[in-house]
Formats: C-alpha cells, structure tokens, sequence
C-alpha cells in the first residue's frame, strides 16, 4: 500500500504526462495541431510576413496610382495580412480552419461596406478606411477569396516540405 503523498505525486506525473502529450499530439476534433516550439516558431512567421505585408500595402496605397491594378493589389495584401493575423493569434489552427476564418472576415467586412458604416468610420477616423475600406465591390470578394486560397496552399506546402525533411532527418539517425 502507498502513502496518500506518493499517490498524489504519482497523479501529478500522470497529469504532466498527459500535459506534455497534449501539447504534441492534439485532438483533431477540436482543429488543433502541433507542438508549443512549432506553434512559437509558426506564430513569429506570421507577424515577420504580417509586418511585411503591412510595409508593402502602405507602399502600394501611399506610392502607386489609384488603378484598377493597385487596388487588386491592396485586396490582395489585406487578404494575405488576413489570414497571416489568423495565424499569428492562433498558430496551432489547422489551415483550412485558419483560411475559412480569414475569408469569412474579408467577406464579412466587404458586406459590411453595404451598410455605408465603414465610410463614415473613414470620414471620422481615416486609417479605419484601410481597415474597413469605403465602397463594396463584388471584385474584391474574388480577390481576397482567391488570395487566401493561395496562402493557405503555400502555407500547406511548406508544412509538407518541412514535415517530409523532418522525417528524412529522423530515417537517416
């Protein structure tokens, strides 16, 4: 028979066990994965990338003429900067859960731009303009659908090629 303290340490290892193990392996039902280094890692990618598209959308607003071509640009790097957000927030999200999360707040705010709110948010306060935008249009839709559909290919992509080297390293030991 144990004592009730080594019962109690004993539960304690089983619960950091079990602790540790989330972290590795989490449920896919809840549309988690990864481990806290990978999450860390994946979190400091997305805002270098988000920083980054920030820096090339006040170029493209600031610089470029006002064509049809920059503004397909300017959808297309809120659209990236959507789903990089996403990531950074919650960067054990699975990618299709992260992509439809930023399409859904990309359509969200295009319809919200129906009701006129986001325009007088931008006659009150101006950067809301770049945040809300002004004026809906039914191309922006496809732009940043489109966008966020290549991002998260990219982004699947890359989870491959890092997953298939990490597997190659682990067969060569």
């Amino acid at each position: 028979m144990t004592s009730p303290d080594a019962d109690a340490d004993a539960d304690a290892d089983v619960r950091a066990s079990d602790d540790r193990a989330a972290t590795r392996h989490a449920d896919p039902a809840a549309g988690w994965v990864g481990d806290r280094r990978r999450a860390f890692r994946r979190r400091l990618v997305a805002l270098v990338g988000a920083g980054m598209t920030i820096a090339a959308g006040l170029l493209v607003h600031r610089v470029l003429p006002d064509t049809a071509a920059s503004d397909i640009a300017g959808d297309a790097l809120y659209a990236l900067l959507v789903y990089l957000l996403v990531i950074a927030v919650a960067p054990r999200l699975r990618i299709r859960l992260a992509a439809a999360i930023g399409a859904a707040w990309c359509v969200a705010v295009e319809l919200l731009q129906l009701t006129g709110l986001p325009a007088s948010a931008g006659a009150s306060f101006p950067p809301a303009m770049l945040v809300l935008g002004t004026v809906f249009d039914p191309r922006d839709l496809v732009v940043y659908l489109v966008t966020i559909g290549f991002a998260a290919g990219t982004d699947a992509a890359l989870r491959r090629i890092r997953t298939d080297r990490a597997l190659t390293a682990r067969s060569a030991r």
